[in-house]
């Protein structure tokens, strides 16, 4: 039996990172396989923590940013990883609303935050059916026909008290 190659970075958060990674290929648990379905780590990385490591440090990897593929539905490969920040990380994912407005295409979450409302509202008038520019508007203007609740008949803009 061969010895076991010693990279001392068991327990590190790159390390976790590269276990994790890994378990998400390999669809042990429902989730992963809905959302890894047919994704797979290169064979560079596969068995190969050091390779991992390397490529990482020389790619810009340090605590607090998170592996991301640049596209979602590609493999772990290196021209298809980056590291970044949770948030990024979260807007890049399939199950993302996409909005796009005067040729801009940002998350649901993206808008929320850039119009200064509740990223629910957004949700909210999408679900009503709203044009996309009352869906992006910041529900501040003078009128009450933004406002949200349930005693408020958007049909016609009036409030059913």
């Amino acid at each position: 039996m061969g010895r076991q190659i010693k990279h001392g970075g068991t327990g590190t958060k790159l390390y976790v990172m590269w276990l994790n990674m890994k378990a998400r290929c390999k669809g042990q648990s429902e989730l992963y396989r809905k959302y890894y379905a047919g994704i797979k780590v290169c064979n560079m990385w596969l068995n190969n923590f050091v390779a991992f490591r390397e490529w990482a440090i020389k790619n810009g990897w340090k605590n607090g940013l998170e592996i991301d593929r640049k596209n979602y539905t590609k493999n772990y490969i290196p021209s298809n990883c980056r590291f970044v920040t949770k948030k990024v990380q979260q807007s890049n994912k399939r199950n993302n609303v996409l909005l796009k407005f005067n040729g801009v295409v940002k998350t649901k979450r993206d808008w929320a935050a850039q119009i200064g409302v509740p990223e629910n509202s957004l949700c909210y008038r999408i679900k009503q059916g709203w044009p996309i520019d009352k869906i992006l508007s910041s529900g501040k203007q003078s009128s009450n026909r933004f406002t949200i609740g349930k005693n408020y008949n958007h049909a016609n803009n009036n409030r059913r008290d």
